[in-house]
C-alpha cells in the first residue's frame, strides 16, 4: 500500500480547504498592499476611494485621513475623523473618530466588482430630535434638524452596518420632554428578506434602569413610527417601567 493509498480521504479535502484560504488570504493582502500604494502615490485616488465610499453608503463624508488594513473578513477602507453630511452636503449630521467599509470578496471573485460587505462606525456621538409635528431628524452639529428623513429602513448602506459605542441623545420638541441621553450603545443592521435585523445593546439612564440587550426585525420608516413593524426582544437585569413610560414620546 503506498503513502498516498494510506491516508484517509478527509486528508485529501483538507489539503484543498487549506489550499483556498491560503489563496484567499494571499489574494486580500495584495489587493490591501495595491490599495495602500495607490492611495499613497496618487492623490487623486483619495477622490475616487471617497466617491465609492459615497456610492456604497449612500452618506456624504469628510474625514483627515485615508487608509487601509486587513481584517478577518478582508481588506477594508479607514477613514479617521469622520464628519457625516446630509445628502446635499450642506449640513454636518454627526461625527466619529473612525469609519470603516469592508469589501465584500465574494461579490469581487463572482462579479469582478468592488461592492462594500460592511460598514462601521466607531463611537459616533448623534442627536435625534422629535420635531413638534411629530417628525423624527438627525440634529445637525449648527443645532439644525436635517431636511430629509435620515431613517428610512431602504435607504441604509447595503451589507452590514456596524455602530460601537455610540452615545445617543434624544430631544422632544412635541411635548417638550428630555433631553435623554443613552451610553455606549451598540448596534447591528442587516438587511434580509424584505426586513432589517437588528441587535445590539445600551446602557440606559440610571432613571431607567440598567444595561439592555435587544434583538428584532424592522420594516418601513423610523420617521413614521405608528407605520413601523417592528419586533423587538429585550433583555435586562433592571428595568423602571415608571420612568420609561416618561422616556417615550407621547403621540
Amino acid at each position: 500500500m503506498t503513502e498516498a493509498a494510506g491516508r484517509p480521504p478527509w486528508a485529501r479535502l483538507w489539503r484543498i480547504a487549506a489550499g483556498l484560504l491560503a489563496s484567499v488570504l494571499i489574494l486580500a493582502a495584495l489587493l490591501l498592499g495595491l490599495l495602500r500604494l495607490g492611495l499613497a502615490l496618487l492623490p487623486d485616488n483619495v477622490q475616487r476611494v471617497q466617491a465609492w465610499v459615497e456610492s456604497q453608503t449612500g452618506l456624504s463624508v469628510e474625514f483627515s485621513e485615508l487608509d487601509a488594513r486587513l481584517r478577518w473578513f478582508g481588506p477594508e477602507i479607514v477613514l479617521r475623523d469622520v464628519t457625516v453630511l446630509d445628502r446635499g452636503g450642506e449640513q454636518a449630521l454627526f461625527e466619529t473618530g473612525e469609519a470603516t467599509v469592508g469589501l465584500d470578496l465574494l461579490s469581487l471573485f463572482q462579479t469582478g466588482e468592488l461592492v462594500a460587505g460592511r460598514v462601521q462606525f466607531v463611537a459616533p456621538s448623534v442627536t435625534i430630535v422629535r420635531l413638534a409635528d411629530g417628525r423624527i431628524r438627525l440634529l445637525g452639529l449648527q443645532e439644525r434638524p436635517a431636511s430629509e428623513s435620515s431613517f428610512d429602513l431602504d435607504n441604509l448602506p447595503a451589507g452590514r452596518v456596524e455602530i460601537l459605542g455610540a452615545t445617543l441623545e434624544y430631544r422632544d420638541l412635541k411635548t417638550g420632554r428630555g433631553p435623554w441621553r443613552l451610553k455606549k450603545l451598540d448596534l447591528v443592521l442587516e438587511r434580509h428578506h424584505g426586513a432589517v435585523a437588528a441587535s445590539g445593546s445600551l446602557r440606559l439612564p440610571e432613571a431607567l434602569g440598567a444595561r439592555v440587550q435587544f434583538e428584532g426585525e424592522l420594516r418601513g420608516s423610523l420617521d413614521t413610527v405608528a407605520e413601523l413593524d417592528a419586533r423587538v426582544k429585550l433583555s435586562t437585569e433592571r428595568l423602571n417601567l415608571v420612568g420609561l413610560a416618561d422616556f417615550l414620546p407621547a403621540s
